[in-house]
């Protein structure tokens, strides 16, 4: 019964944070970045060579020229091939954490430390990827600020 309730609680959980985003856009079927968004129009990808070292996976996305931008959406490749993600608030931020259990009751916590894949899309604009490493040796107040460019 236990189980049963903690698989229903995780279910509604996610489904009701992650519905509304992938009606937004495409999700990838094939290649590297398969089961990650695909901004539309379909658009090249900027990487960021240098990997963001942090204790959380949080911060903001923003364009050069329009400020930080709303409903930008931010995902991670896990290792199991799957992708955990959310949309950017009104002020460009995220946050992304894993889901535990404390007896029957569903509560987030941050992802463990280990290395990532990211890909950061927005309708419009160019993709932004990169490397995550995720580590408790990381300054506390170590966040992510990416910046995406617009459709030409």
């Amino acid at each position: 019964m236990k189980r049963a309730l903690k698989k229903f609680l995780l279910t509604v959980t996610l489904c009701s944070c992650l519905i509304p985003a992938v009606d937004a856009q495409n999700i990838i079927a094939t290649g590297p970045w398969k089961l990650f968004r695909q901004e539309h129009p379909a658009l090249s990808y900027e990487e960021i060579l240098t990997p963001f070292v942090v204790r959380e996976i949080r911060g903001t996305v923003s364009s050069g020229e329009g400020g930080r931008l709303k409903d930008a959406y931010f995902e991670i490749g896990l290792g199991d091939g799957s992708t955990l993600g959310t949309p950017t608030s009104k002020g460009g931020q995220f946050e992304l954490k894993s889901f535990g259990f404390v007896g029957p009751f569903v509560r987030s916590k941050s992802l463990r430390p280990g290395t990532y894949r990211f890909k950061v899309t927005k309708d419009g604009f160019h993709s932004a990827v990169g490397t995550i490493v995720v580590s408790r040796k990381a300054p506390k107040q170590a966040g992510l600020a990416i910046d995406l460019k617009p459709a030409d």
